[in-house]
């Protein structure tokens, strides 16, 4: 799932001929952007426009009235003045024969590398595609993705973003609406189904870290230990700190407590007369010594536990933060994770149901929150059209410090009314009719 390019954040955006006439000029801050403006204002156009053309979106570009846009780039250290962007003209065509009368041509410039043209038309095909049958039209939109792939991976090297829409499906063209399923239930669903895979994922992560840390063990069993790192170690050492670290290691190689709790118990009882011994500085016997010696090797073993542990939380990190964000915005329930990796709601009685039955705001929260934690704390932009809608007005307030609570490295760009969202990064408002021009 992660990405081994190094991604990029949106610096500028320019428009030119948006509604016919009109230039748009934005410039983007890396972390917070809100999109204001009243209806009909320009702001979610421009949304959709930025977003099609992050995705080489043909039909998006197709529908909206403007004449070229170019988005770029910011630059990484030692970049200069360089540019990368990205940029979807439209161009009249010669004879054409179809409805639509211009090419829309796009390209691509990174930098050090020469700039790329491609003509969508081409791969699009849609005119045509509008006028066939059912089973034709889908033969030639499976065609079509096919051949847009060299444009995915062009875009792929240096763009990572979302767009989310909360009322529109992922899958545009194939969805079919079944049993009167909404667009929102569909997108929980899918959001559900890629949440478990990347917990998968960092179970996975996590299993080679356990697997690593099992031949460690094995490995100590014939290392060398010298007195003066027996003495030292044993002196200093927590006894039921210690303890209860081995009994949890046991537990990890799923051995069951009344399988060790006695010898465990017998052990350190042996190692504390030991070690009492050794700090009086008294003679030791050779069963006392071998006492402390296997401690030692217990204690190393230990300390590599406390090291899985940690390399644990790291990984479960952006997990932990996303139920933690989530649950302390719900009022008497709370998202909960299944051993299959599954998620479901329990409520504070202790009813158990699932995620389709959260209520609309609910949703759409779970959703803004886990598109942002499939983002794997990449640098990442994260699009959204009026994310406030169904959502409480404390919820509001919260949303971009959850957002960025789970991925710091996102660059959010918001189309917004709502002023409890913009809530403390009022310096990060764009006004759509201060920058249409």
């Amino acid at each position: 799932m992660r990405n081994i390019h190094i991604m990029r954040k949106i610096k500028r955006v320019e428009i030119f001929g948006f509604w016919e006439d009109k230039t748009v000029k934005i410039n983007f801050d890396d972390n917070v952007n809100f999109l204001i403006g009243t209806n009909g204002s320009g702001k979610t156009t421009i949304i959709n426009l930025v977003a099609a053309c992050l995705d080489a979106d043909f039909q998006t570009l197709d529908k909206i009235q403007f004449s070229r846009i170019r988005v770029v780039f910011s630059n990484l250290k030692g970049e200069g003045n360089k540019q990368t962007y990205i940029e979807a003209e439209k161009v009249s065509k010669e004879n054409s024969l179809f409805i639509s009368s211009t090419n829309i041509v796009f390209k691509v410039k990174k930098v050090d590398e020469p700039e790329i043209a491609i003509n969508l038309n081409e791969r699009e095909e849609d005119s045509i595609y509008r006028y066939h049958s059912e089973l034709l039209k889908q033969r030639m939109l499976f065609d079509k993705m096919s051949k847009s792939d060299d444009i995915k991976s062009i875009l792929n090297s240096f763009v990572n973003f979302t767009w989310l829409s909360i009322n529109r499906s992922n899958n545009r063209r194939f969805v079919e609406e079944k049993g009167g399923e909404s667009s929102i239930d569909k997108k929980i669903q899918e959001l559900s189904i890629d949440l478990a895979k990347y917990f998968g994922v960092l179970d996975r992560r996590y299993s080679i870290e356990t697997e690593r840390f099992q031949k460690n063990i094995f490995l100590s069993l014939i290392e060398d230990e010298t007195d003066r790192n027996i003495f030292s170690v044993v002196k200093d050492l927590d006894f039921e700190k210690e303890k209860e670290s081995v009994k949890q290691i046991f537990l990890l190689f799923k051995l069951k407590e009344s399988e060790f709790k006695n010898k465990l118990e017998r052990h350190f009882k042996s190692f504390e007369i030991a070690r009492q011994e050794l700090i009086k500085n008294s003679s030791i016997s050779t069963k006392q010594f071998a006492s402390l010696t296997s401690t030692q090797r217990l204690h190393s073993i230990v300390q590599e536990w406390n090291i899985l542990n940690e390399k644990k939380n790291d990984i479960n990190k952006p997990k932990f933060t996303f139920i933690n964000e989530i649950n302390n915005l719900f009022n008497n329930k709370k998202i909960i994770i299944n051993d299959k990796n599954e998620l479901f709601v329990v409520t504070s009685s202790g009813k158990k149901f699932d995620l389709s039955q959260l209520s609309s705001g609910e949703k759409q929260l779970f959703i803004i929150l886990g598109q942002s934690l499939l983002q794997e704390n990449n640098t990442h932009i994260y699009i959204a059209d009026e994310p406030e809608l169904s959502l409480h007005v404390e919820w509001q307030e919260k949303l971009v410090d959850c957002i960025k609570n789970i991925n710091p490295n996102s660059q959010i760009i918001f189309a917004t009314h709502s002023p409890d969202i913009v809530g403390s990064y009022g310096d990060y408002v764009i006004d759509v009719k201060n920058v249409i021009k």
